[in-house]
């Protein structure tokens, strides 16, 4: 598969999520979402599911911009495996 003979490497690396103090903040939420949301991601508390829900946005946020980049041409692919020269 070529996903796995080559990664794709944004024009300007994105910084992890830095570990931010935390806020105490108040929702109104839909129980039934929370649930849902709360089992597909196999979280142990309601603050557990939120926290992991704002995580997966914000990397989805990260490799739509490594996309967008690659397909304006301004990111490159890293041949891990030398095997693009083939």
């Amino acid at each position: 598969m070529a996903l796995e003979m080559c990664r794709i490497i944004p024009k300007h690396t994105h910084e992890r999520l830095r570990v931010a103090k935390k806020v105490r903040k108040q929702f109104l939420l839909d129980p039934e979402k929370l649930r849902k949301a709360r089992e597909y991601l196999r979280a142990k508390t309601d603050t557990e599911t939120v926290d992991r829900a704002l995580e997966a946005v914000a990397i989805n946020a990260e490799l739509n911009a490594a996309h967008a980049e690659f397909v304006m041409g301004e990111g490159e692919i890293l041949d891990v495996y030398g095997r693009l020269d083939e």
